[in-house]
């Protein structure tokens, strides 16, 4: 083992690759895989949730336990939260929802427009400022159900600069994808985890008592 390694690492001064360009290029691939995974198994739309719990969690295992594995914390986690993620599921189906009846309330003729809207509006900022807290709340706190609704939209407000940086960060990150989709298999991860660096600073000013 000395000698293999004493190889590597000659073959690695010789090609002019160090030891952190490795851990740069190993945790690179690490974030293509864990995006890949997310993308497959969040197909069938209904596993979405338990997906991005599952990716949450590998993101939280590479942060707090400085773990660097991909598919066993990824499916150890989609195991997890098999139940609990599916909350998440019918919230981003709710989101749909409302993202739609926003967009067909610009369509109507009424007089009551603007009041309709005004609500829908309002309703789709609370929904987003609490999407920004939910799935780091559902793996860092182990809660589920309403408890884990009222936890994120307690946090979103108590740190509403957090939630809104988190809110325009996706806003970039969706506009960039929709202009070339194909960023699909790049910015997922890589957004989650500054969305779960951001999140984690809150849990520490916030407390963890809300």
């Amino acid at each position: 083992m000395n000698l293999l390694y004493l190889t590597l690492r000659g073959g690695y001064k010789m090609f002019g690759i160090n030891e952190r360009t490795t851990s740069l290029m190993k945790n690179f691939t690490n974030m293509i895989l864990l995006n890949l995974l997310w993308i497959l198994c969040s197909l069938p739309i209904l596993t979405i949730g338990p997906s991005t719990a599952a990716m949450t969690n590998v993101i939280r295992s590479w942060k707090i336990d400085q773990e660097d594995s991909v598919f066993r914390s990824y499916f150890n986690g989609f195991r997890r939260y098999a139940k609990s993620g599916w909350i998440g599921t019918l919230w981003l189906l709710g989101g749909l929802v409302l993202i739609i009846d926003v967009l067909l309330f610009f369509q109507i003729s009424s007089s009551l427009k603007v009041f309709i809207l005004s609500i829908a509006g309002m309703a789709l900022i609370l929904y987003l400022l609490t999407t920004t807290f939910l799935f780091p709340v559902l793996v860092h706190y182990e809660t589920s159900g309403f408890k884990l609704i009222k936890k994120s939209f307690t946090h979103a407000f108590m740190d509403g600069s957090t939630s809104i940086g988190i809110v325009l960060l996706w806003t970039a990150a969706g506009t960039l994808i929709y202009i070339m989709p194909i960023l699909t298999f790049l910015l997922v991860v890589p957004v989650f985890m500054v969305t779960f660096r951001f999140c984690l600073r809150s849990f520490d000013k916030v407390g963890v008592n809300v």
